[in-house]
Formats: C-alpha cells, sequence, structure tokens
C-alpha cells in the first residue's frame, strides 16, 4: 500500500536525483531539479534507526515526561506510525492501588499483549516537539514539507506555547526554526483547525517553509484540562481503571503522523556545493560495509568529488579515508567501500569539491554514525543460596548477566534442565530437590551470539513459594516493574498483589511481574499472594524504594530473594515444577 502511494512522489521528486547522478561531470541536466531534504514513512527496521533522525523534546516535563515516540497502533500506511505521547504515565487515569498507567498503555495490558490492542490516551500540559534539520534550505525558492496526519482530540483552554494565542482545543503544530549566531528560535508556521483536530481519520497537508529555515519539525500542545468528549469516567471499569478526579472525564487519543516528505524545488544560480552521508543502520556485522552518500548538485554542473573522513568513537581526530581502488581519497560516485580496522562506534562526514578546485566548508560534525561489532558478547552466571556439602538447602538463586563492548547486550537466553529457551529478565529462583542444568548464553544488538555455557546447580530439602527476581530494586522515576515466579507442586488458581499495605488486587495466575507507576518518593512494599489447587497459600513480599536518591542511605538490596513460609498444608517434598521466568504455563 505504501509502496504504491509513494510511486508517483519518488518518480517525480527521487528520480530525478537518481537519473541525474549517473550523468558525467559537466553535463547539465534541467535546471528546474527537486532535491529531497528528507522523507519519513516511520518503517525504519528498528526503533534506534527511528529515533537517531529525530531530536524530541518535552517542553513541559514537570507535568511528567510526555515526548513522540513511534507505535503500530494506529498508520497511514505500512505498520508505524508517530504518535504525540509515547513516554510518560497519564495524570487523569488510576487503577485500584492508586497508580497511574501510562500512557502508551492506558489499560494496563501485561505483555505479551498485540501492540494494536493497547489503548493509547494524550495527557493534559502536553507541549511536545521532534524537529529535523534542514541543511542549505536558503538556496532553493520553494521548500515544501508534505505529511499525513490523524488527529483525536476536542476542545480546552489550549494556548500557543510561550504565552501565545488562545486556540481553544488540543491542536498540532508545524513549526521551524531559524538560527541567528547560534542561537535557535522557534517559529510556528501551521496549526490544525478544530475541524481537523476533531476529524479521526487520515488527512493530507502540504505546507511551504521558509527558506531561512534550519529545523523544520511538529509540535502537540494541549491544555490544563481534559479535552471535551474525553473517556466516560468507567470507560474501563473492566480493567479496574478508572478517571480521576473520580467521575471525571478522561482523554482522547491525540495526533499521529506518517509519511512525511521535504522537498526544494528552483534551485539558485549560486547553490554552494553541499554532501551528506545518507544514514547508516544502527550495526554493521563485519568489517566492510558500504556508505551511501548525497549531494545538492541537481545540474551535476559543478561537482566533481568528495573526501570521506572518519572517526571512532573516544578519539578527537578525524581521518581522511582511502582504499586501494583509490588511495587519493577522491570518490566520484556512491556508495563507499569502507574497510573499518576494529570493532567500535564510527562516525561519517564528507567534504565535497567543485570542478574549480572549490571545497564544501569543513564541518568536522558527523552526518550519521553506525557501531560495528563482529565479536560475540560474553555472559556469566553467579549462583546464590544455602550452600551445603556441594548443595543449596532450600532454595537457591541464579542471576545471569553479559558484556559486549561495542553494541551491547541485546539479551541473554537460558533453560534449565532441557526446558524451553527463555529470555532472561531477572533473578531466577530455584526450589526443586535435585540436580538441575542451566545452559545460558548471550546475544548482542547486532545479533552475534556466543556458545552456549553450563552450570549445575543442586537443591535438597526444596520448599515451594514466591521467588521475586528483583527485590530490592530502586526507581528514579516512579515507575518499576517487579518480577516473581510462583512455584508449587499444584496448578495456581488465584494470584493477587497488595501495595503498601493496600487491598489486595486479583490477576491472571499466569502473570510473572506487576507494573507500577506514578509512585510516591519512598520505601515501598510489594506483597504477592498465590494459591494453588491443593489450598496452599503461598506469600512473599519485595521492598523497593522510589525517589531520585535512595532515603536508607544503604545500597539496594540487588540478589536478595526469600521465599516465605507457607500457609495451609504444604505437599510432599518432591515438587513437580521449575521456577522460571515469563508466563507460568496453567496445568491441570
Amino acid at each position: 500500500m505504501k509502496a504504491e502511494r509513494f510511486t508517483i512522489i519518488i518518480a517525480l521528486m527521487l528520480g530525478f536525483l537518481t537519473f541525474s547522478s549517473s550523468l558525467p561531470v559537466n553535463t547539465s541536466a534541467a535546471t528546474d531539479g527537486a532535491y529531497v531534504f528528507f522523507t519519513e514513512e516511520v518503517e525504519e527496521p528498528t526503533f534506534d534507526e527511528w529515533h537517531v533522525r529525530w531530536h524530541k523534546t518535552d517542553q513541559n516535563p514537570d507535568s511528567s515526561l510526555d515526548t513522540w515516540c513511534r507505535q503500530m497502533h494506529n498508520a497511514h500506511g505500512g505498520t508505524h506510525a508517530a504518535w504525540c505521547s509515547r513516554q510518560g504515565y497519564n495524570t487523569h487515569y488510576i487503577n485500584g492501588t492508586g497508580l497511574r498507567p501510562y500512557n502508551g498503555n492506558i489499560t494496563s495490558l501485561q505483555p505479551p499483549v498485540d501492540p494494536t490492542k493497547l489503548v493509547l490516551r494524550y495527557d493534559t500540559n502536553m507541549d511536545a516537539i521532534m524537529r529535523r534539520e534542514l541543511v542549505g534550505a536558503s538556496y532553493y525558492d520553494t521548500i515544501t514539507m508534505n505529511f499525513w496526519f490523524y488527529s483525536d482530540t476536542g476542545r480546552s483552554d489550549a494556548r500557543q506555547p510561550d504565552g501565545g494565542s488562545y486556540v481553544g482545543y488540543d491542536f498540532l503544530n508545524v513549526i521551524y526554526y531559524t538560527t541567528n549566531n547560534g542561537v535557535i528560535s522557534k517559529h510556528v508556521l501551521w496549526t490544525d483547525t478544530y475541524e481537523q483536530a476533531t476529524a479521526k481519520t487520515w488527512l493530507q497537508e502540504s505546507v511551504t517553509i521558509p527558506s531561512e529555515a534550519t529545523w523544520v519539525g511538529f509540535e502537540f500542545v494541549s491544555g490544563t484540562v481534559p479535552p471535551q468528549g474525553g473517556d466516560d469516567a468507567d470507560a474501563f471499569a473492566a480493567y479496574n481503571i478508572r478517571t480521576t478526579p473520580e467521575g471525571s472525564t478522561g482523554m482522547k487519543e491525540g495526533v499521529y503522523i506518517d509519511d512525511v516528505v521535504v522537498m526544494g524545488t528552483g534551485p539558485s544560480d549560486d547553490v554552494p556545493l553541499f554532501t551528506h552521508v545518507d544514514p547508516l543502520p544502527v550495526y554493521e556485522q563485519v568489517k566492510n560495509f558500504t556508505i551511501s552518500w548525497s549531494h545538492n548538485d541537481p545540474e551535476i554542473a559543478k561537482f566533481q568529488y568528495v573526501d570521506l573522513y572518519y572517526r571512532i568513537t573516544g578519539t578527537e581526530q578525524w581521518t581522511k579515508y582511502a582504499n586501494v581502488q583509490n588511495p587519493q581519497g577522491r570518490f566520484t560516485s556512491s556508495p563507499i567501500s569502507f574497510n573499518a580496522i576494529q570493532d567500535g562506534n564510527y562516525e561519517f562526514f564528507t567534504q565535497g569539491y567543485d570542478i574549480n578546485g572549490g571545497a564544501e566548508v569543513w564541518r568536522g560534525v558527523a552526518d550519521t554514525w553506525t557501531v560495528l561489532d563482529g565479536t560475540p558478547p560474553v555472559s556469566t552466571i553467579d549462583i546464590g543460596g544455602n550452600l551445603r556439602n556441594g548443595a543449596y538447602s532450600g532454595s537457591a538463586t541464579f542471576t545471569l548477566s553479559g558484556t559486549d563492548a561495542a553494541s551491547g547486550v541485546d539479551h541473554i537466553s537460558y533453560r534449565v534442565d532441557g526446558s524451553e529457551w527463555t529470555i532472561y529478565e531477572g533473578m531466577v529462583g530455584l526450589t526443586i530437590d535435585g540436580q538441575h542444568l542451566v545452559e545460558y548464553y548471550a546475544v548482542d544488538k547486532m545479533g552475534n551470539s556466543e556458545p552456549i555455557k553450563k552450570a549445575t546447580i543442586t537443591i535438597v530439602d526444596g520448599v515451594p513459594g514466591v521467588v521475586f527476581q528483583n527485590s530490592g530494586e530502586h526507581s528514579n522515576d516512579g515507575n518499576i516493574t517487579i518480577r516473581f515466579t510462583v512455584t508449587s507442586t499444584a496448578p495456581i488458581i488465584e494470584l493477587e498483589y497488595s501495595l503498601d499495605g493496600g487491598d489486595y488486587v486479583s490477576i491472571d495466575a499466569n502473570t510473572t511481574s506487576v507494573s507500577l507507576s506514578g509512585l510516591e518518593d519512598g520505601e515501598h512494599a510489594l506483597t504477592v499472594r498465590a494459591r494453588d489447587s491443593s489450598g496452599n497459600v503461598l506469600i512473599n513480599e519485595a521492598e523497593f524504594t522510589v525517589g531520585m536518591t535512595s532515603n536508607t542511605g544503604e545500597p539496594p538490596l540487588n540478589g536478595d530473594m526469600t521465599v516465605l513460609a507457607i500457609a495451609g498444608v504444604v505437599g510432599a517434598a518432591a515438587l513437580g515444577g521449575l521456577a522460571l521466568i515469563g508466563i507460568r504455563r496453567r496445568r491441570g
């Protein structure tokens, strides 16, 4: 669908560049050539590859952090679009224990969950900006930005930021920036109408960007009160979520952005040459990879070659690149075959030259970067418990950790006694009598995998219970997920939790984590209580702290694991299940 939609656009805007780049030096093309500053379909292979292309800020962070992000709930084409408020928790909803849900998951659905099924709501007091840089805009007669947007907002007391005019509904701005002596200033170019803001359908818009613009982007602004037509107070009662204050109306979905194209036409006769390295994948695995670059000379009348400069993060010196095929390092065509010398984070920029010997202004600032990582990560295991004569009495825990000098560790997989491979999320508790084989390996963000490692853990006098995997953790922002495993010889039929001695909240019997948000600073305790089909009641408590610094003066008790006594009848000592991370499979 998206490919069909862009066929004509690509043919008109990019096809010209493809044709002109193949022309030999000194050959002229049409004088009204177009230059595409950037396109954005929000369909980059990974989040990081989208994230690095935009500069995103929250201009009102005191009212919780709300920033643009990409999501899969609603898109014009493909599977992704940018959304105004993915990060942060929402101040107008609350659950049964007094905690606020996230903007991007109002119903607090637990993973794994289809991301298209999440309920998204923006917040009040928002001023979220995302912008991209324009280089050389002043040398084109006309710069146009075409984009698609979907808006579901309503009437409120919203105003333009910084004491601006009254708008009267939550709105979307197209903004641009000008730069003077290194200081950038924001300007509002376009604001959606009330009819557009409440349309709840995808609309296309085209705006003309002033030639003095150095950045261009989008800004979403909401008022201090919920919009008219927001959620009913009991809209999510089935999820134990209500609006706050009690009985008030809630929020709406917000704004999505997709399929953005910024193009310049009508280049002036004195357009200086400027070049840039095209965006690279976040990671490269082999030392030889290609680097594509572009230039702005639509007539191919002045361009001659580029020099490619690189450096590895941690070094200050830029190095001009040359290879066997081009020992002088003067590259006339794209892409360039680059041979890296070692793993690391590589930065690149180009400097162009024209046929008269003139040089593009030296930038010394990276156009793009990539991480070269061809080395597997290294993982280690740490086993804890009451070790006596080579065996652990009652229970044991193990934690896995990994290191990778280049791209970083993506995940660690493990399994116990030949069970299914599981992604490691935190400390694992074992309470099953006998000898257990733990196998594990780490994978880095490039996809390099280390060989499987093995460890043996022997348990005697095992005791079933609730095992927390991250008790003692600390949260700076009031948002935390506590993970646990329930081990028992019988199926778990009831599971519930209580925060700080409050009422118990029922959760699915297969749940292995509780996510909390909007917590006040200080010490907190989460109690998990389970009941199995044999009548055994298993209880445990995890303590944790919230705040920018711990109030206890002591480090968090990372690695501490406690299995509390069982209230009720305990089954035989020979237990029938392993304590594993993930959704616990219901038995029976």
